[in-house]
């Protein structure tokens, strides 16, 4: 089952994704999950291991940002927003390698661009090259303003994307 598919069995079932705050203890958790989704990426794009290393410092486990993902009751994933006034930052979202290609993450995404939507906020985020996940984010409507020798940039400006399901919901945010 995918639930980015629309169908009423995939709407039922997109209710069983919940997000919680990280706290303290998720730390090693979300830390492992940086790992595990983005080494084969991170390397693909550094050599020096000093590089990794930086990399995989930066994207430590950050409680002020982080919501854990939840698929019934389950931890799988990271979701990490920065709010301003005008956007919503998507700094970091991975889902267990295990629960990739289910459309959790495409959920989980659709809920941010939805309230930003409705805040009237632009989605902004930056994928590295090689990421995989880039597909996603095109698919869903974003769109690259700007590129580096590792990174796209991407956004979704305010008011604009694709048609995304109702009744979704993401936590209220300031």
């Amino acid at each position: 089952m995918r639930l980015d598919e629309d169908t009423s069995a995939n709407r039922q079932a997109a209710g069983l994704l919940t997000l919680r705050a990280a706290v303290e203890a998720d730390a090693p958790f979300v830390d492992w999950l940086t790992r595990q989704t983005m080494e084969p990426v991170v390397r693909q794009t550094w050599t020096s291991e000093a590089d990794v290393a930086a990399y995989f410092d930066k994207n430590r486990c950050d409680l002020e940002t982080t919501k854990i993902i939840q698929w019934d009751g389950v931890d799988v994933g990271r979701l990490s927003l920065i709010w301003s006034t005008n956007e919503v930052y998507v700094d970091q979202v991975h889902v267990i390698p295990a629960y990739q290609g289910y459309g959790l993450g495409t959920a989980v995404l659709e809920r941010v661009i939805r309230l930003a939507r409705r805040m009237n906020r632009s989605v902004r985020l930056q994928c590295l090259l090689a990421n995989p996940a880039a597909n996603l984010y095109f698919r869903l409507g974003f769109e690259e303003y700007n590129r580096s020798a590792t990174h796209y940039f991407l956004r979704i400006a305010k008011a604009t994307g694709p048609a995304h399901r109702e009744g979704v919901q993401l936590d209220a945010q300031p």
